[in-house]
This record gives structure tokens, C-alpha cells and sequence, in this order.
């Protein structure tokens, strides 16, 4: 799942590396389902892949960890929004609903979502795994 997410990351990041004569560094924005970092699921594989993508490529993370509600999400995604952060990954289907509204009000931002397939925008990516496929092999 790890490995699918980096490389995952590395496709989208590839797209968005500035050319070597910018002098800006690109901001990427996250914003984290409930608990943040720390939860050993997608917000913690979101975050390893990001730490190993800054290894390679210039850019800067600008994160934010929702309380659950809608109305938060929103409020979270705006204000990446509003930083202009030349991606923003949302982390979890929660974020689904949100993504499928600001998508179309906001159709020049990139985002990505993991774990959710539902938005149906061009300016967003999502990022699904087969979980059931990882749990057998490992034995669950």
C-alpha cells in the first residue's frame, strides 16, 4: 500500500516540478482525515510519502488535520485553497463530498484524494488501493 502511495505521489509531484530557472518552491497542500499523523492507516502513508518525495524534489507542505465535520473540511480545504498551493491531497473519503463542490469552484487548483473514487473532476486525481488484496497477503 506504502510503496503504491510514493509512487503514486511521484507521478503527481513529477507533473509539478517547477522548471530549474524557477526560483519559487511549490507548496503542496495536505489536508489529513480525523487523528492526523499518527494513525498507522493513510494519514501516516500520506505523510512517508511526501518526506520521501521532498528527498528528490523541491517543495514545501503546508498541512492540516480536519475535526470531522463537513463544515471543517471545507474551512481546511479553503484555506489551502486560499495559500495556493499548487496541489492539495485530501486525505480520505470524508473528504469526498467536499472535494466534488470546490473542484468546480475552484477548477485552475490540482487536488488529489486518497482513498475515495467518487469525485467526478478533471482537476481531480484519485488515489485508490485494493485493500482487501493487501490484507489477504497479509494473512487477514
Amino acid at each position: 500500500m506504502k510503496l503504491r502511495l510514493v509512487l503514486a505521489l511521484a507521478l503527481i509531484f513529477g507533473v509539478l516540478t517547477p522548471a530549474p530557472s524557477s526560483a519559487e518552491t511549490v507548496t503542496i497542500g495536505v489536508a489529513y482525515d480525523l487523528g492526523g499523523r499518527g494513525d498507522k492507516s493513510f494519514n501516516d502513508a500520506t505523510a512517508a510519502g511526501l518526506e520521501k518525495a521532498k528527498k528528490s524534489l523541491d517543495f514545501s507542505v503546508e498541512a492540516v488535520v480536519t475535526d470531522g465535520t463537513s463544515e471543517d473540511r471545507d474551512k481546511r480545504i479553503r484555506s489551502l485553497i486560499t495559500k495556493k498551493c499548487a496541489l492539495i491531497i485530501a486525505v480520505g473519503e470524508g473528504y469526498g463530498p467536499t472535494l466534488q463542490v470546490l473542484a468546480f469552484e475552484f477548477p485552475d487548483t490540482q487536488f488529489a484524494i486518497i482513498n475515495d473514487a467518487s469525485v467526478a473532476a478533471v482537476n481531480v486525481s484519485s488515489i485508490i488501493f485494493a485493500e482487501t488484496q493487501g490484507a489477504y497477503l497479509a494473512g487477514f
